[in-house]
């Protein structure tokens, strides 16, 4: 089977101008999603004709279609093809056979170089590159939505056929684990958007999960301060009664020590 998934990618390659002209892939619930370097050398009919694509969608990113299920394995094997990791920059000396736009025309290389300079220009809009930043943080956790709302699902079900008597009390610890699998996704949602970020903006992954796992501090800081200005206060007064105590003593010690005059 792994043969035909890497089939599936080296037919997407042929087609896109090889691993050279591509600069990301990641993927979703059902596209390899691959950033283009030149869309001049991107023959979008010869894709649709590859075995096992089911259509191809080209908007901030080229994007085929080979249907869920495929889509992972299609694109472990294209990244591994290359040598990185999915949603990792592809290296520029990346090569797997010639480069599709070799074989065209003059004419049909310079009106793909005109509308590549077209759309180029499209994507230099903020919004555009706000809206890809977005993409390639939450699109890799889709599938983990999809997980979780389907374990969610399946967990109220059986609690409620178990409220119904129809499930027994054997029960109660498999639909406990099924919530707590659900609920793993939301309660730590920020720490994977952390380490998506920090992909998407070259940072260290480890440092991004770091810094969002900060919002689960509770910081208790009035109450802390309020103790700490109550204990401050009384040493204070510990030691002004100490201070007048001592300047007692010493009053007393020194009448104690002067001797009496008589007259």
């Amino acid at each position: 089977m792994a043969d035909k998934y890497q089939n599936i990618g080296d037919g997407i390659y042929d087609h896109v101008g090889g691993p050279e002209n591509v600069s990301k892939l990641i993927h979703c619930m059902t596209r390899v999603r691959m950033t283009i370097r030149d869309d001049s050398e991107v023959d979008i009919e010869g894709l649709k004709k590859v075995p096992g694509v089911l259509g191809v969608a080209q908007e901030d990113t080229l994007q085929v279609i080979v249907g869920p299920g495929v889509v992972n394995k299609v694109a472990q094997a294209m990244v591994d093809e290359v040598g990185v990791d999915l949603g990792e920059p592809f290296p520029d000396s990346a090569k797997k056979g010639t480069s599709y736009a070799s074989g065209k025309s003059a004419v049909e290389a310079k009106a793909a170089e005109v509308h590549a300079a077209q759309k180029a220009k499209l994507k230099q809009t903020w919004w555009r590159a706000a809206l890809k930043h977005i993409s390639s943080i939450f699109i890799p956790l889709i599938p983990a939505f999809v997980g979780a709302g389907l374990i969610s699902g399946i967990a109220g079900i059986l609690a409620n056929m178990q409220t119904a008597g129809d499930l027994g009390a054997s029960w109660t610890t498999f639909i406990t684990v099924l919530k707590v699998i659900n609920g793993g996704l939301f309660t730590y949602l920020n720490i994977y958007v952390g380490i998506n970020a920090a992909k998407e903006f070259k940072a260290t992954p480890g440092l991004g999960g770091i810094i969002a796992g900060l919002i689960y501090l509770r910081c208790d800081c009035a109450r802390h301060n309020s103790q700490y200005f109550y204990r401050l206060a009384l040493s204070c007064r510990f030691w002004r009664d100490y201070r007048g105590t001592v300047c007692r003593m010493g009053n007393v010690l020194r009448r104690a020590s002067i001797p009496q005059v008589h007259s």
